[in-house]
């Protein structure tokens, strides 16, 4: 049959975009194979465009940190060795550490390193000096840096803690918490407050951090993700990548099964700005740890995406809405109306958990009862119950998911005792 005239354009202009496509992924091939030894790669500075764009990595598909792991590749952030693996098990060295953590918050190298006892790698010496200069390191950590060096967790929330810049004192509570060295401590507290880091349940005996284990890779990358959130209104873009966060108002998928081309997302951001980029084959679209298609995503959804020249490098369906400003003032009043009509100042309210919101170290719950939805503040030591299992939100909270029947407790509308019905998730997610 002969194609009309707007289809051959379609048709031409498909195949040109699939031409491009296909020459942009020798481009990062070619990028992948001039890595550094060991999978390190130098501080390119605010952008590093010569390591954004599609990433496929052997080694990491099934792993439960796949999607945090290629949503850093996608950004340049963190890269995968010459034979295209990532070894998501191996420990993240200091060096490494403060490479990806230096990229992911978008630091440019400034001023002088200083004094060292170590010789710090070439391809981390301008992360080193961005670090310097943003308090992420000091001259007395310098003293003792071990580039090459496993990073343990403690030091790891050092950095994190300093690298958001959260402030205060905070609260441990961990059975190994002696294993952490006094200075350290006020650092690991901030971060389990923040629910950047947090422990493990330790059966009946409370909750250990494990401070002296090495961070893996793996868990590296899901960190920089939590960072990178909770940090997101306040990062620099690190163009030509642009990350964004908003609702789905159109989804085109395209049926032609001969070229990569998926079709169009349309997503709102929360500034009311729109914008529509093209979904390839190679974008990698997960919802929660599970890998979906493009037609798979519902209008109303909240996304979060990270794109390159008009192209969906990775897109992830998220299990709520993700707050911004105007949402927030917006949710709270709903929330206050809410509780005024349900005359809910106290007692107990029993209902379905839907969705779990941290902003800057505030908690709220979204639970479904009889009378709708309804949304709690939830106070910083409020304590949870689920099973033979007792202890503070902020070391519990990782076991609390979405769907199950809670029972909160409440005084002056704000939940202080969150009580989890039924048995815990059979394969919990490891703290880290």
């Amino acid at each position: 049959m002969q194609k009309g005239a707007g289809d051959v354009r379609k048709f031409l202009s498909r195949k040109f975009t699939t031409i491009i496509a296909a020459i942009l992924a020798a481009t990062v091939a070619v990028s992948a194979a001039l890595a550094s030894p060991g999978g390190q790669t130098a501080l390119q500075g605010k952008g590093n465009a010569k390591r954004q764009g599609f990433v496929q990595l052997k080694d990491v598909k099934g792993h439960w940190a796949e999607a945090d792991i290629l949503e850093m590749a996608v950004q340049g952030i963190i890269r995968g060795y010459p034979n295209g693996i990532f070894q998501p098990k191996k420990p993240v060295t200091h060096a490494e550490a403060i490479v990806m953590l230096t990229e992911a918050l978008g630091l440019t190298p400034q001023g002088n390193i200083g004094q060292i006892r170590h010789k710090i790698p070439d391809w981390a010496q301008d992360a080193v000096r961005a670090a310097v200069y943003a308090g992420i390191l000091t001259e007395a950590d310098l003293a003792n840096f071990r580039p090459n060096q496993p990073a343990k967790r403690y030091e790891i929330a050092v950095y994190l803690v300093r690298g958001s810049g959260l402030q205060g004192e905070g609260q441990l509570g961990f059975i190994d918490e002696d294993a952490i060295p006094v200075w350290a401590r006020v650092y690991v507290a901030l971060a389990n407050q923040a629910q950047l880091m947090v422990g493990e349940p330790a059966g009946q005996a409370g909750f250990k951090f494990q401070p002296q284990r090495p961070v893996t890779r793996a868990e590296m990358a899901a960190l920089m993700v939590r960072i990178q959130e909770r940090l997101r209104t306040r990062l620099p873009e690190l163009l030509p990548v642009i990350r964004l966060v908003g609702t789905v108002t159109d989804v085109e998928a395209d049926d032609d099964v001969y070229d990569d081309f998926e079709g169009s997302l349309t997503v709102e951001k929360a500034d009311g700005e729109t914008v529509t980029l093209a979904v390839y084959g190679s974008t990698h679209i997960y919802r929660g740890r599970d890998r979906i298609k493009l037609d798979a995503i519902d209008t109303g959804e909240m996304v979060r995406v990270v794109a390159l020249d008009g192209r969906a490098l990775l897109i992830r369906v998220l299990p709520q809405v993700e707050p911004q400003a105007v949402q927030d003032r917006e949710r709270e009043k709903d929330r206050v109306r809410q509780q005024d009509r349900a005359g809910q100042t106290g007692g107990e309210v029993s209902g379905t958990l839907q969705a779990i919101v941290i902003v800057d170290g505030k908690m709220t719950l979204t639970l479904t009862t009889e009378e709708g939805d309804k949304t709690f503040d939830v106070v910083g030591n409020a304590v949870v119950e689920m099973q033979n299992l007792r202890g503070p939100v902020s070391q519990l909270l990782a076991l609390i998911k979405e769907g199950q029947e809670v029972e909160l407790e409440l005084k002056n509308r704000v939940v202080v005792k969150i009580v989890v019905k039924g048995n815990l998730p059979g394969k919990a997610r490891k703290g880290y």
